[in-house]
């Protein structure tokens, strides 16, 4: 089946042949197929090209690799809403394969095997997600971000040669899973922990057969409640190699300890903070994203020979207010009686407040807090949650939500909010659901990073309680057309 077929007619094809086997699978601009140049012009089908599906019941065995570039017109990515690039086939490597990404491309795989090496590269972060088993010979990564495993009212692990025990190396990319993972080295990027999440609420686990950091990895993690499995385990060994560590704190309740990393087989190295310095045994923190605004409760860091604990500390007492000074000594007179008047007490007022409880939870279109509102009795909080984003457009033409180059636009968008009224000592949960736009875009990018804001208002003024980061992950629906 021609590639001017596949793209003119519809970006879905179905391989439905056995033993069907290619040596570079490009999926390109969208061609005219009875000329076969030029791109596609647009139609109100397929306004701006298409993104590809690749369906069936057979194997697809690849000798070389998979090229999916990006143009203006028509990609391997293709334009908002249309979902990203899906090859929902079981892929063979049938010898040593090179992927290339170009810039914003979103594409998943639905498994590969085969024992030969395969290498991925990236142009601008492009996203690819493992949500079935990838088990192949030595797997490197660079400039992309990774997903491995399955988000989704059902999440369930990945695989990325947890069985084979093949080195995973990532370079300058981010991952962020929940799966079995073969020895993983990380040179630079970002390992993005509890990311995955149960019905709990409680992060789910990577777990590698050794861990090899470098100083200029980022460890990002979110403190969990009270019962929640390490964040990383390891049966081998893992070396920290002064990795910075990043941590959030969504409102746990002081004391609660978190492990951060299990390693069986020892641990070597301490973290560092933004600034590149040591953080040692006992060391006091704050979090990178603290609980309210302005407020950061301390977190303590230990190690041991095996672990490291992020325990949250009770914040500091605040000084106690200065004793007023002793009234003077009455003048004496001797025929009028010195009289003392009391101070007058002024009425004490309760200014509404508003609390996180618990940690953020991403639903599948949007995100749920809890909040407790401490205010005077028969009062409320009002409050308003609003989920806001960052797009970027070239030419009128959108992108990417997330970052933005010098030659592009930048723009702040507002994905959804939601406002409501929790009377006093109560608490509530608010639930800030995307709109059609940001559900749209959730659904071309696989993920949507944002910014929970929540303000509380008051007196006819509004002021911002805390912000919170987040990255919204959707699952992709089969469409047919």
């Amino acid at each position: 089946m021609s590639d001017a077929f596949v793209q003119t007619v519809c970006p879905i094809t179905t391989d439905d042949i056995p033993n069907l086997t290619v040596g570079t699978l490009s999926l390109a601009d969208i061609t005219d197929a009875s000329t076969s140049t030029g791109p596609l012009p647009p139609s109100p089908a397929f306004p701006g090209g298409g993104s590809y599906d690749i369906q069936g019941s057979h194997p697809l065995t690849i000798d070389g690799g998979i090229d999916v570039p990006t143009t203006e017109l028509g990609s391997g990515n293709g334009e908002m809403g249309e979902g990203g690039t899906s090859i929902e086939v079981p892929i063979v490597l049938g010898g040593a394969n090179s992927w290339s990404l170009g810039p914003y491309v979103s594409i998943s795989v639905s498994g590969v095997t085969g024992s030969y090496p395969l290498v991925v590269s990236g142009d601008n972060d492009p996203l690819i997600a493992m949500a079935a088993p990838v088990e192949v010979g030595p797997v490197t990564i660079s400039d992309t971000d990774v997903l491995a495993g399955q988000f989704g009212p059902s999440v369930t692990p990945g695989d990325l040669n947890g069985v084979d025990g093949q080195p995973v190396t990532l370079d300058d990319s981010v991952l962020s899973a929940y799966a079995t993972v073969g020895p993983l080295t990380m040179n630079g990027g970002v390992l993005s922990l509890g990311g995955f999440t149960n019905v709990a609420g409680f992060g789910m686990p990577l777990s590698a057969d050794s861990v090899n950091l470098s100083a200029s990895t980022e460890v990002s993690a979110e403190l969990e409640p009270a019962g929640a499995a390490p964040q990383l385990e390891s049966a081998g060994v893992v070396n920290l190699a002064s990795a910075e560590l990043a941590l959030s704190d969504p409102c746990e309740a002081p004391g609660t300890v978190t492990t951060l990393v299990q390693a069986q087989g020892g641990l070597v190295g301490t973290f560092t903070d933004a600034d590149g310095n040591p953080i040692t045994n006992g060391e006091i923190i704050e979090p990178v994203y603290p609980c309210t605004t302005g407020v950061a409760d301390p977190i303590e860091i230990n190690y041991t020979a095996n672990a490291v604990t992020a325990t949250l500390e009770s914040p500091p007492p605040s000084p106690p207010a200065p004793a007023p000074p002793s009234p003077a000594p009455p003048s004496p007179a001797p025929s009028t009686p010195a009289v003392t008047v009391p101070p007058a007490i002024s009425p004490v007022l309760v200014a509404p407040a508003i609390s996180l409880l618990g940690a953020l939870r991403p639903e599948s279109e949007g995100v749920a807090v809890t909040l407790k509102c401490t205010a005077k009795t028969g009062s409320a909080c009002e409050v308003t949650g609003k989920l806001t984003s960052t797009e970027t457009r070239t030419d009128a033409a959108l992108l990417s939500a997330a970052g933005a180059k010098a030659h592009q636009k930048r723009h702040a968008i507002v994905d959804g909010s939601a406002t409501t009224t929790i009377p006093a000592g109560a608490i509530a949960t608010v639930t800030v659901a995307l709109d059609s736009t940001a559900r749209k875009l959730l659904a071309s990018l696989h993920k949507l990073p944002a910014t929970l804001t929540v303000s509380l208002s008051s007196g006819g003024t509004s002021s911002t309680v805390f912000t919170h980061t987040i990255t919204l992950a959707g699952h992709r629906k089969n469409v047919k057309r």
